[in-house]
């Protein structure tokens, strides 16, 4: 399950992250319960710069390599540069025997998504621009462009202002084309880093990310990282700074916690589609078996957990200033009052008035979220995957692993090249 932000960027690139959005909606829970509200903020602390899209971290050298190239020998339709320059890319990396993470690896040109797109708010975090994190894609695709064309597009006769390029990463650059000013990569690339450029972002994550789990995990041996299954694992294998390590262990309490819920949600949905259903389909009845089960397995393992309190996770978001706003804001309450009336119907003996409770949190709470497209009331709207056929029963107990994949896929991209455990 995954959420999806974006900020200060042009209205194209918007429409582009809405259809992406789109994509991701059919037939899902798409956290139809508001669950996901501290996902993001959560997430870019432990690993700034990362995104559920991603592959591998060398696209955030490959697409700024591309503007840094195009700013150093400005020629018309840039736009249009950059689009063969990304096709160009998926060729390369595929000569240089790279098989799985190439983006558009069967779609080359018609690629709608491009790397450009999904690794901007990664370029901006890092601030390889010079820290103009606010420029949007458009904005600097502007600046590549022919002086002549910038004073024709500037109402006032004026150059736009330049961008304070990071020079340092342009050092980065050359070494990954053949010929700079046509934009021609080397024949074979691949996702290994560079030791110059994973020193380079070893450095940046430390000066501008100090506060974050690349920090600790960047001093541990690649191996040990290798066999973590989740960020929750550091909390006793990393010397972490202890807000972090406050952060880490509430959060685990919150992804266990949210896990029991969306269980619980799921039988009740179920239940109430059985219900609905006049032709009595048997198919219902093991579903609500299915999902039940899994909910009352879910409540033994969590044991003690049960009694964990919201307000513990408010403290530890405390220290950091975005995550603390957001969850003492109206929303983050209402999801943790909601949350709270959850673990404490769950810790009482079960009874049909219990589940009727707990229903009734489950119903309020949807169609509070979604309105007049709840799926409680509303039979037009799909239901989410695995409901009516609940399928092999997933292995974790967390809901959210807050971007563990890409993160941990990052630091071992960056210890494979600066040699330091």
């Amino acid at each position: 399950m995954s959420l999806i932000s974006w900020t200060l960027t042009s209205e194209s690139d918007v429409q582009d992250a809405r259809r992406v959005i789109a994509d991701l909606k059919a037939n899902s829970t798409f956290d139809v319960l508001g669950l996901g509200l501290p996902l993001e903020a959560i997430s870019n602390i432990l690993f700034p710069g990362t995104s559920t899209l991603h592959t591998r971290f060398r696209y955030v050298v490959f697409v700024p390599a591309v503007f840094f190239a195009m700013r150093a020998n400005r020629k018309a339709n840039p736009q249009g540069r950059l689009r063969i320059a990304e096709a160009d890319l998926i060729e390369s990396l595929v000569n240089g025997g790279e098989k799985g993470g190439v983006i558009g690896r069967n779609l080359g040109l018609d690629l709608k998504y491009k790397p450009s797109m999904t690794y901007w708010s990664a370029i901006r975090t890092f601030g390889l621009f010079g820290g103009q994190s606010y420029m949007d894609r458009t904005s600097m695709l502007e600046q590549c462009e022919p002086r002549a064309v910038q004073r024709e597009v500037d109402d006032v006769g004026s150059l736009p202002a330049e961008v304070e390029w990071d020079e340092d990463f342009g050092e980065l650059v050359a070494p990954l084309f053949s010929d700079l000013e046509k934009l021609k990569w080397k024949n074979k690339l691949g996702f290994a880093l560079t030791r110059a450029e994973a020193e380079f972002f070893r450095c940046r994550i430390e000066r501008d990310f100090p506060d974050s789990l690349y920090v600790p995990l960047l001093k541990m041996n690649p191996n040990e990282i290798e066999k973590m299954e989740s960020p929750f694992e550091t909390i006793k294998k990393a010397k972490l700074p202890l807000k972090l390590k406050e952060l880490l262990n509430e959060s685990r309490k919150y992804s266990r916690v949210a896990k029991g819920i969306d269980l619980l949600y799921r039988w009740v949905l179920a239940n109430y589609w059985g219900d609905k259903d006049r032709s009595k389909n048997t198919e219902w009845s093991q579903a609500v078996k299915v999902h039940r089960k899994r909910w009352g397995e879910w409540r033994q393992r969590v044991g003690s957990l049960l009694s964990w309190e919201p307000q513990s996770f408010i403290m530890a978001c405390k220290p950091y200033p975005e995550l603390g706003s957001l969850m003492v804001s109206n929303e983050g309450r209402s999801l943790l009052g909601f949350m709270g009336d959850c673990l404490e119907c769950m810790r009482r003996r079960n009874s049909e008035a219990t589940y009727i409770e707990m229903e009734n949190l489950m119903v309020d709470r949807e169609r509070n979220q979604r309105r007049n497209n709840s799926r409680f009331g509303n039979h037009d709207i799909l239901l989410p995957a695995g409901i009516k056929k609940p399928g092999d029963a997933e292995q974790s107990d967390y809901y959210f692993d807050f971007r563990w994949d890409q993160g941990k896929r990052n630091v071992l991209d960056l210890l494979k090249r600066t040699g330091r455990s």
